[in-house]
């Protein structure tokens, strides 16, 4: 064998036996709650700490520029939560002359930073994480059985409903009079009802497949994962360096 392939086999072994489902989520979890914790004003804090997930991005993603895209989708939804602390917060807070910038404009900033953190956290822990490894870690943590199996059969048709989303839309560009082929409003209910049938077929099609190969919604006791002396370890590590972003932000940016 070679001495690549040797190296690459240890790491993997390594990070597969520390790196295990229940660390993953834990992880996910506790960079959420910290990073919802910054202070509505506090830009430069939250986007060093936002520096976190983005670093996970570029280690584990193949396609980093498309992972970049799929986190700010979490933007637009903040944005609209937002909008209101333009109005409701009009005092200046940053003078620089010609151009000054208000305390809802600030506020609105670290909002979406927020919402972008999170979600890029989230997209990097399902690039490290599959779906059987995200019901084996919710087992273990205690949630049950049901949750666990719904949580990872929505991840695994997420991608199903893209794809035949995709599909109503090309079918609709392809038959459509106008040049450029996008939807108009007024045909979006149609395109969603559309979407809604096929969805359902499909997910028909999907179980009976799977109640034909023999699928019971349990959680075997093989498959429960265990929380480990290691996974402990990295958490409270983790948890110091998240504690450190959050302390010395306050410190270093008043």
């Amino acid at each position: 064998m070679p001495r690549n392939s040797i190296l690459t086999s240890g790491t993997g072994a390594a990070r597969r036996k520390i790196f295990t489902p229940t660390l993953k989520i834990l992880l996910a979890f506790i960079y959420v709650c910290f990073a919802v914790s910054f202070p509505k004003y506090d830009m430069a804090g939250i986007m060093m700490f936002a520096s976190l997930p983005l670093a996970a991005l570029i280690a584990s993603s193949k396609d980093i520029f498309k992972s970049l895209k799929n986190s700010l989708a979490a933007v637009p939804i903040a944005l609209v939560i937002g909008a209101a602390n333009l109005w409701f917060e009009r005092a200046t807070m940053l003078d620089f002359g010609i151009v000054k910038i208000s305390a809802g404009e600030i506020s609105l900033a670290v909002l979406c930073a927020k919402a972008w953190a999170c979600a890029a956290a989230a997209v990097a822990f399902s690039q490290c994480a599959s779906e059987s490894e995200m019901a084996k870690g919710l087992v273990a943590l205690k949630i049950p059985c049901p949750i666990a199996l719904q949580i990872s059969l929505t991840m695994r048709y997420i991608p199903i409903i893209a794809e035949q989303a995709r599909q109503v839309l090309r079918a609709y560009s392809l038959r459509s009079a106008h040049a450029s082929g996008a939807a108009k409003i007024t045909d979006w209910p149609k395109l969603a009802g559309s979407l809604l049938l096929r969805s359902l077929d499909r997910a028909s099609n999907i179980y009976s497949a799977m109640r034909a190969r023999g699928f019971e919604a349990k959680c075997s006791q093989t498959t429960r994962g265990k929380i480990t002396p290691a996974d402990i370890v990295f958490s409270a590590l983790f948890v110091c360096v998240c504690a450190a972003f959050r302390i010395l932000s306050g410190e270093i940016f008043v």
